[in-house]
């Protein structure tokens, strides 16, 4: 068995467990099942951005309430 098998069937056991586990978010659930249907390299671009586009509204977010004298954004 080839290592990149290895690591693909590691993948696969990861995000059933997640998929299976009651803490997890339906959010982040239903994003991984959509995301198995998908082309993967597709669905990395987009949860790249995705991930971009969160980090910098939650990094404003946090700077917003720290600010002294400011009101959180929403």
């Amino acid at each position: 068995m080839s290592d990149a098998h290895v690591d693909f069937c590691e993948a696969n056991r990861r995000i059933q467990w997640i998929l299976e586990h009651p803490n997890f978010s339906p959010w982040l659930k239903d994003s991984l099942r959509k995301a198995l249907e998908c082309d993967p390299v597709a669905a990395l671009n987009d949860a790249e951005l995705l991930l971009q586009l969160i980090r910098a509204r939650t990094d404003a977010l946090v700077q917003e309430t720290l600010s002294p004298g400011k009101r959180a954004i929403n």
